[in-house]
């Protein structure tokens, strides 16, 4: 089944991998890292970006994610974390992005003049 990507640019892409990694399950022997048990956080995410975008495994966990572009493939994440676990896990960050924007339409002149 082939699945389309799902949309990441207007996403910060330090919450996408957080999202992504707090949601994805450690594999194999990957449950002998003990850093896998914790939760990543915005700011750890964030410097292991600087690093690079493509993330294979991280800390034990299974990622197969490349956040380089406006696009996120997903099937391999899914294909080890589940059908549909990367949209699930960036349900939150997705609804917080669509609300926001609402709100900076909703924040407009009635006449379109700012």
């Amino acid at each position: 089944m082939e699945t389309q990507p799902i949309d990441i640019s207007k996403l910060d892409k330090a919450e996408v991998l957080a999202a992504l990694y707090n949601n994805s399950k450690q594999q194999g022997m990957g449950f002998l890292n003990a850093r896998g048990r914790e939760p990543l956080t915005k700011e750890q995410a964030a410097g292991l970006l600087k690093e690079g975008t493509y993330f294979d495994y991280l800390a034990g966990r299974v990622l197969k994610v490349e956040l380089k572009g406006d696009t996120l493939d997903q099937w391999l994440y899914d294909r080890d974390n589940g059908t549909g676990a990367a949209a699930s896990a960036l349900e939150q960050l997705m609804a917080a992005a669509t609300a926001q924007a609402n709100e900076k339409v909703s924040d407009r002149p009635a006449d379109g003049n700012q």
